[in-house]
């Protein structure tokens, strides 16, 4: 799953129907990433962009960071195995916080089931 955010909050998501996530893959988002930034900032370049992706290995082969070089991209590292929430992740915080506040759980299985999908 590929998730885009914009700086307004809005994002985009695509998934990916059962196919492997391989380097040609990745460069392939990366390009129609490229050039769906483009088309909506004509006449500007795509500098000031900030990836952030997980320590897949896709993202990690030295030819995607070579691609991410040639467009002027920056890349936001997130530690691997870090126990964190994932900076992409932080915006639920706010959602169950919302959901959460006021609420009281008489335990931490009461609590589990209420969060569950």
């Amino acid at each position: 799953m590929t998730e885009i955010f914009q700086p307004k909050g809005k994002r985009k998501i695509s998934r990916t129907n059962k196919c492997m996530i391989n380097v040609n893959h990745c460069h392939a988002t990366l390009r129609k990433l490229q050039r769906a930034i483009q088309n909506r900032r004509r006449g500007m370049f795509s500098v000031g962009i900030v990836l952030l992706h997980d320590n897949a290995r896709p993202y990690n082969d030295a030819a995607t960071q070579e691609l991410l070089d040639r467009f002027g991209w920056e890349i936001f590292y997130y530690p691997p195995y870090s126990s964190d929430l994932a900076p992409s992740d932080f915006y639920l915080s706010l959602k169950l916080k919302v959901f959460l506040g006021g609420k009281r759980f008489e335990s931490d299985e009461d609590l589990e089931n209420a969060v569950k999908p």
